[in-house]
């Protein structure tokens, strides 16, 4: 009796796809002609929609070559070490670490470079400061830095 509701169910979503069920009728049925209504359902909804990979085969591969984008290299400027360099008066600090990690792309193979390079270039830039007397090692130390 029990595999009776669960199969009533799944053939009743089979034969009148037209007709769904709203949830107030659904609760109104037996548990079991839910579940088969539901896994009917769901059995539907995995051979007609296209548009989510189910198969690794079907996952389409990615371009052999990353070009970073602009808003690429500035979402790898948006984590907390570098909020200061968001502050209005450190824009052409900001566009020139930009600008810098742009022009050495052509050694950029992922995002992970991406941030590997803005960090190398915040390097940089604390170092410079250190050497000319604006920071000191207390300021380096706010940004997990030790001068060289």
């Amino acid at each position: 009796m029990s595999t009776n509701h669960y199969n009533l169910g799944y053939e009743f979503f089979q034969e009148k796809k037209n007709e769904v069920l709203s949830n107030e009728q659904l609760k109104q049925m037996h548990p079991l002609f839910r579940r088969g209504y539901r896994t009917a359902q769901e059995d539907f909804m995995k051979r007609n929609n296209r548009s989510f990979p189910i198969t690794l085969a079907n996952i389409p591969t990615r371009g052999e070559t990353f070009v970073p984008s602009w808003n690429d290299i500035l979402a790898a400027t948006r984590r907390p070490r570098f909020q200061k360099l968001h502050a209005p008066h450190m824009a052409p600090v900001l566009n020139m670490l930009i600008k810098s990690v742009e022009d050495n792309s052509s050694d950029i193979k992922r995002y992970a470079d991406v941030v590997r390079k803005v960090d190398e270039g915040f390097d940089i830039i604390l170092q410079y400061g250190y050497d000319c007397g604006i920071l000191d090692s207390n300021d380096l130390s706010k940004y997990n830095y030790i001068a060289k």
